[in-house]
């Protein structure tokens, strides 16, 4: 029988878009914690989205999600909302890539852009980002 380390803190990672969303969850040692789930922008979908955070909740007790949303345009908004009103332990942050792309852009033709290439922000990584790696435990 095999069984589920209990984590105190899981990463979830939202990508966004027009029609549909994609939710990746991972746990703390940077390995998924479910599986990555696609959610339409439609009442089955958040069903889906409540019903898998809620599992999760229920297998780690004690945990607190971190979740990271990449804003692609208005498409966001219900989303944000939805999650906001979840009675569940989480934190909820926002980043928006077509800004933060933009702003690499040079000003002028001739402007070299300052700031350096970011790696492009999907949910697997933006969920680990959420999960900054622990101090090693004094002996």
């Amino acid at each position: 029988m095999s069984t589920v380390p209990s984590v105190d803190r899981i990463g979830v990672g939202i990508d966004t878009a027009r029609y549909g969303h994609r939710v990746s969850f991972l746990r703390p040692d940077r390995q998924p914690a479910a599986n990555p789930l696609t959610v339409m922008e439609d009442r089955a979908g958040y069903q889906a989205l409540r019903q898998r955070l809620e599992q999760l909740h229920q297998q780690h007790p004690g945990v607190h999600f971190n979740v990271r949303i990449d804003a692609a345009g208005q498409y966001a908004a219900n989303l944000e909302h939805f999650l906001r009103s979840l009675s569940l332990p989480m934190t909820v942050s926002i980043g928006e890539p077509k800004r933060n792309k933009d702003t690499r852009k040079p000003t002028s033709p001739n402007a070299p852009a300052t700031i350096p290439k970011a790696r492009p922000w999907h949910a697997s990584p933006s969920s680990s980002s959420l999960l900054p790696p622990r101090p090693p435990r004094r002996p």
